[in-house]
């Protein structure tokens, strides 16, 4: 089976419908999916451009972002690229006033066991604590 990646715009057609005619072709495209015919692949970055997109063009609440995201998880046809690592990060962005860039690196490094150089503080808000200062 073959496996297409999403862009942002595609996502964004489908979750708003703020384009009814795109929006429709990409259901259509989804059922494809649904029924086996192709697989459909989502990658980290094009999450982050997804939420600031939603937050910053389209305005919307922290949690309806949270919700539309976690929503795009739930498909077998759909392949989240890092999935575990952009749940972890998207739950902590529903809770903290953090950035969804720094919650990613975080969210990495502490999986991996690494420390981050950083002088942004919004990381010793969180937990474990593995900031260093430059």
């Amino acid at each position: 089976m073959e496996t297409v990646v999403l862009d942002t715009n595609v996502i964004l057609r489908y979750l708003t419908n703020d384009v009814p005619a795109q929006a429709e072709k990409v259901k259509k495209r989804f059922l494809d999916a649904a029924k086996g015919k192709i697989q459909f692949e989502i990658l980290p970055i094009t999450v982050v451009e997804i939420i600031f997109q939603l937050a910053n063009w389209y305005n919307l609440a922290k949690d309806d972002i949270c919700r539309m995201i976690l929503a795009l998880f739930s498909p077998d046809w759909i392949i989240i690229r890092e999935k575990e690592i952009i749940f972890e990060a998207i739950s902590l962005y529903r809770l903290k006033n953090i950035d969804i860039v720094d919650l990613l690196v975080f969210v990495t490094s502490k999986n991996d066991n690494k420390k981050i150089l950083s002088f942004d503080k919004d990381f010793d808000k969180l937990s474990p604590k593995i900031r260093l200062q430059p």
